[in-house]
């Protein structure tokens, strides 16, 4: 029987096969015996190893998965990354109590007034930045240039004026040998921020 012939055998025919017959047949043919044996074998060892490595394949399915998703995260991270990289590129530079003595002194001096007094900085540590407070005293011949000093200063974008208020007293009369001049007092406290890049 060729290939031809066997792929035309219905399945309704093989109810009619008498089976006593056939087994009186085959035990004269151990060549038959064995290769129907052979075969057999053959069968179920290719579903045992169907079996085997589809739950190997699902398991290796499952374990594609988990690394997407991981894989997923970590490009989600990587962008979280980036974005804070490229926020603290544009923090401003720290400035120093000492930076902050420097640039008030300057501005004071451009713009006329007189600094009477400074007070010890108090320094502010946060988790994400720290702040540095300075309280200083000042006299100015007028207001507009008490104003100028003061916008001077919160031009610097990490800097801000937090208060600010007229010296006891308010304007007052400086005697000395030249001709009477009046000067306004202000007491003003300022701030600068620095953001942590830790």
């Amino acid at each position: 029987m060729n290939l031809k012939e066997l792929s035309q055998i219905d399945i309704k025919d093989l109810k009619n096969i008498d089976y006593r017959e056939l087994l009186k047949n085959l035990k004269g043919r151990p060549d038959i015996i064995a290769n129907t044996a052979i075969i057999f074998l053959a069968m179920v060892l290719s579903i045992v190893c169907f079996n085997s490595k589809k739950q190997e394949l699902k398991k290796l399915t499952y374990n594609v998965s988990i690394l997407e998703t991981k894989w997923k995260i970590f490009e989600e991270f990587q962008k979280s990354q980036d974005i804070l990289k490229r926020l603290k590129s544009a923090f401003p530079a720290e400035t120093t109590e000492a930076n902050l003595i420097e640039l008030t002194a300057q501005q004071a001096e451009v713009n006329n007034i007189t600094i009477e007094s400074f007070s010890p900085a108090v320094k502010n540590d946060q988790k994400t930045y720290q702040t540095i407070t300075l309280s200083i005293s000042v006299s100015a011949v007028s207001y507009e240039d008490l104003w100028r000093f003061i916008a001077a200063i919160e031009k610097n974008k990490t800097i801000r004026i937090d208060t600010w208020r007229a010296a006891p007293g308010g304007a007052r009369m400086i005697r000395s040998a030249a001709p009477r001049s009046e000067t306004i007092s202000a007491n003003i406290s300022l701030t600068v921020v620095n953001f942590k890049n830790a």
